[in-house]
């Protein structure tokens, strides 16, 4: 089971996202930062400074696409029969159109 919880900035998402890892202790929380917490990453990204001045390198739809594809492979780590996940994925969708990506592509 995927559970995604997605709202606006400050609405409380991660808030809840951590109520409900502790209702259901047999869940695996999941973000689009959990790449900095993987050792191979470490010596590229050894702070989430490093990885957010690489992305400010990238054009708007590599950058969309490097950090879905973070996004996917935290949920596809995560061992647990329930996914909870803490997403604002559309918040870094919106950011690349508004940063001239293409809305299709996105």
């Amino acid at each position: 089971m995927i559970v995604c919880v997605s709202g606006a900035d400050g609405c409380g998402k991660t808030t809840l996202v951590a109520e409900l890892a502790r209702a259901l202790p047999a869940s695996s929380v999941v973000t689009i930062w959990d790449l900095m917490a993987e050792p191979a990453a470490r010596p590229i990204f050894a702070t989430k400074a490093q990885l957010q001045a690489f992305l400010g390198c990238l054009a708007p739809e590599s950058r969309s696409l490097f950090l879905m594809s973070c996004l996917k492979a935290a949920m596809e780590r995560a061992t647990s029969p329930v996914i909870l996940v803490d997403s604002y994925w559309y918040k870094y969708i919106a950011n690349e159109i508004a940063l001239g990506g293409d809305p299709a592509r996105l």
